[in-house]
C-alpha cells in the first residue's frame, strides 16, 4: 500500500463534480444559497489502486465522498487486519473525524482508481450549523457503522 498524499483540487466550475454533489443523498436538504458554500469548500482527489487515503489512528477532520471507483475499509483487530466493507460511488467515509475531531477509527485504501470529494469540517461548519439535519444524517451513519464494526469484531473472535 502506498501512502503518498493525493492532491486536492478545487471543484468550483467543474460541472460534473458539482452535479454529483447536488445528486448526493446527504445534501438533499440544502437550499439554493448553500450550494456555492459547499462547492467552495469541497475538493476533488484522485487516488491510485492501493493508495492509503486515511490511516487508522491518524488525526483528520475530512469527510470523503466516493465519486468513482472502490475503496476498502479495514481496521486492526488483535494485530490483524479486519476487512469491514467495500465502498463505491455514492458512499462516504471519514465521518468520525469529521464530526468529532477524534483520530481515524479505520484505514481506507483505494482498490481501484478512485475519485473522491473531500470536505473539511472547518469549511463545512456553516452548513452543519444551518442544517442540523445534515449532522444528524452523518451521525446516524456513524452509529450504524459502529454497530456493524462491533458485530464484525465479535464474529472474527468466533
Amino acid at each position: 500500500m502506498t501512502a503518498s498524499a493525493p492532491v486536492r483540487e478545487p471543484i468550483a466550475g467543474n460541472m460534473p463534480v458539482c452535479a454529483f454533489l447536488k445528486s448526493f443523498q446527504l445534501f438533499r436538504s440544502l437550499e439554493e444559497d448553500d450550494w456555492p458554500i459547499l462547492f467552495e469548500a469541497a475538493r476533488i482527489m484522485r487516488c491510485e489502486p492501493n493508495q492509503v487515503i486515511i490511516q487508522e489512528g491518524d488525526r483528520g477532520d475530512e469527510l470523503f465522498l466516493v465519486m468513482s471507483g472502490t475503496v476498502h475499509v479495514e481496521m486492526q483487530n488483535s494485530g490483524r487486519p479486519l476487512h469491514l466493507a467495500p465502498l463505491s460511488r455514492g458512499a462516504f467515509f471519514g465521518e468520525v473525524g469529521f464530526l468529532t475531531g477524534r483520530p481515524r477509527t479505520a484505514t481506507v485504501v483505494a482498490k481501484t482508481p478512485v475519485e473522491l470529494i473531500s470536505l473539511s469540517r472547518s469549511a463545512a461548519e456553516t452548513l452543519l450549523q444551518k442544517h442540523p439535519r445534515l449532522r444528524k444524517l452523518i451521525q446516524a451513519v456513524m452509529a450504524g457503522r459502529a454497530r456493524a464494526t462491533i458485530e464484525a469484531i465479535e464474529k472474527a473472535r468466533g
